[in-house]
């Protein structure tokens, strides 16, 4: 899946550090309660790649579903 297909990416922001975005929303990514902001490199990548996968499962069982 190319990024441009990806809900969520993740970047470094104006403050040094990096954050996971939702494209879908157009806000910061969440995970619980936790805004996904303030991470270092890895950990955003990290959350960004679980996020990305999570919502891949959760599209795929929904449209299962739908089906």
């Amino acid at each position: 899946m190319s990024v441009e297909g990806l809900r969520y990416e993740f970047f470094l922001d104006p403050t040094g550090f990096w954050l996971v975005w939702d494209r879908l929303t157009d806000q910061p990514a969440s995970f619980g309660q936790q805004a996904l902001m303030g991470l270092s490199r890895g950990e955003a990548e990290s959350a960004c790649r679980l996020m990305n996968k999570l919502h891949d499962r959760l599209s795929r069982r929904t449209a299962k579903a739908a089906a």
